[in-house]
């Protein structure tokens, strides 16, 4: 469906996708650290985490699902923007 809504192709999207997981890498760790230093309760450190970054995805794929509804509502495809592809 992105290839022919958007520009962009299938590996671009999973780079996208790879990109934002890797938010997930860097500040997962640390951050349950944080909480269970602070809490003293590993549970509550997974949950947190459980609940604060799907929320952010979530969030992300809405604002996106919008970008992508209004192009391809108001018929900017690939060929209107002058892509080769």
């Amino acid at each position: 469906m992105v290839g022919k809504v958007t520009g962009a192709g299938s590996g671009i999207s999973q780079a996208l996708v790879a990109i934002m997981a890797s938010l997930v890498a860097v500040t997962g760790a640390p951050l349950i650290g944080l909480v269970l230093e602070r809490t003293g309760n590993f549970t509550t450190a997974l949950i947190s985490i459980g609940l604060i970054f799907p929320t952010i995805a979530v969030t992300a794929s809405l604002l996106l699902g919008f970008v992508l509804h209004d192009m391809q509502y108001h018929g900017l495809t690939r060929k209107d923007r002058g892509c080769i592809l």
